[in-house]
C-alpha cells in the first residue's frame, strides 16, 4: 500500500458482519458491527476535533460497509460523513435515515442565546455504492443548515425518500443523486435536487 492510500485509510472506519460495537475500533481487523456506531465514531474522531470549518474531501471520514445486510433500525447521518459499500446489491443497510441538529449552523460559545449571529456551515455527507432499504427523511428545517449537501452515487433507495428544505431563510441545501434507483416515492419539499 502506497503512502497516499495509507494516508486515506486513516480516515476510514470499517463495518463488517463479524464486527463488534463493544470491542471494535473501526480498523480492518476490528470493525464495528453497525453502521450507526461506525458513523458516530468517525464523527467524534475526525469531524468534531476540526470544529465548524469545511473539511476537505480527502480528509472527510468514510464509513466502509463490507458486504452483508445490516439491520440498524433508525440511523442518523452525521455531517461530513461518507457511507460507502461494495455495491447496492452487496452492502445493504436496513433502517430509516434522518439528520439531526449537528447539521445546524455553528454558534460560537461567546454569543448570547438565542444567538444574533450564526456562522455558516459547509457540511457534506454522502452515500456511495450502498443499498438503503428503509425510508430516508432528510429535513433541513430543524437542523437549520444553510450549506448542507447530500450526495448519492450508485445507491438503491428501497423505501420512500422525502427531502425538505428549511423554510426560514433557505439558501443552498442540495441533494445530488447520480446513477441511483428510487424504488419508493420521492418527495421534494422546496429543496433543489439534481
Amino acid at each position: 500500500m502506497g503512502a497516499s492510500s495509507a494516508g486515506l485509510m486513516k480516515f476510514t472506519v470499517f463495518v463488517a458482519k463479524n464486527g463488534s460495537d463493544g470491542t471494535g475500533d473501526g480498523s480492518v481487523s476490528k470493525p464495528f458491527l453497525t453502521v450507526q456506531a461506525a458513523m458516530e465514531y468517525a464523527y467524534a474522531t475526525y469531524v468534531l476535533p476540526l470544529g465548524p470549518q469545511p473539511i476537505p474531501p480527502f480528509t472527510r471520514p468514510c464509513v466502509f460497509v463490507n458486504a452483508g445486510t445490516y439491520d440498524d433500525g433508525n440511523l442518523v447521518l452525521p455531517p461530513q460523513i461518507c457511507v460507502m459499500g461494495e455495491g447496492y446489491n452487496h452492502s445493504r443497510i436496513k433502517g430509516n435515515w434522518s439528520i439531526d441538529t449537528r447539521w445546524s449552523n455553528y454558534v460560537p460559545a461567546s454569543l448570547p442565546s438565542p444567538p444574533s449571529v450564526l456562522v455558516p456551515n459547509d457540511f457534506r455527507s454522502s452515500w456511495i455504492n450502498v443499498g438503503l432499504f428503509g425510508d430516508v427523511d432528510i429535513d433541513f428545517g430543524p437542523a437549520f443548515s444553510n450549506e448542507g449537501k447530500l450526495y448519492a452515487t450508485d445507491v438503491r433507495f428501497g423505501g420512500d425518500v422525502t427531502l425538505t428544505e428549511k423554510t426560514e431563510n433557505p439558501v443552498s441545501n442540495q441533494v445530488i443523486a447520480t446513477s441511483c434507483e428510487f424504488l419508493g416515492n420521492l418527495t421534494l419539499n422546496g429543496i433543489p435536487t439534481t
